[in-house]
């Protein structure tokens, strides 16, 4: 895709981050009425979805989804976005690629390859034998 200036437009990954039940939770109730169990839980997952965070990223671009989030989304509305994780399965290392459906990211680290369409988690996910 092309700009007005002719120039290639890169496309920008845009991902909502959905904050964790309990770092939302730590910003209504104090650690005592966590601990005792006082939280109401359908007010906390209220703020969740009222406290969701855009982020966008670049081709190229590095990103982490931090234990402070329970996921990113990615919605593939409007482009194919594909996702490669890697597990190490023995000694070998297997690829699994989720595309075509909207896109659910667990806390890890991540690129947005240069195509700008294919996101790879960094971390490889150790299986067993």
């Amino acid at each position: 895709m092309k700009n007005n200036d002719g120039k290639k437009e890169s496309k920008v990954l845009e991902i909502a981050l959905l904050p964790s039940f309990i770092s939302v939770a730590k910003t209504m109730y104090s650690d005592d009425e966590i601990e005792n169990g006082e939280v109401d839980g359908d007010a906390v997952r209220f703020n969740q979805g009222a406290n969701i965070e855009p982020i966008e990223v670049e081709p190229g671009g590095e990103f982490e989804i931090s234990i402070y989030y329970e996921s990113g989304t990615i919605t593939n509305e409007e482009n194919n976005y594909k996702l490669i994780k890697k597990k190490k399965l023995g000694k070998r290392i297997i690829e699994e690629v989720s595309n075509g459906e909207d896109i659910v990211l667990e806390p890890s680290k991540y690129i947005l390859n240069e195509d700008g369409i294919t996101i790879e988690d960094m971390e490889i996910e150790d299986v067993g034998n």
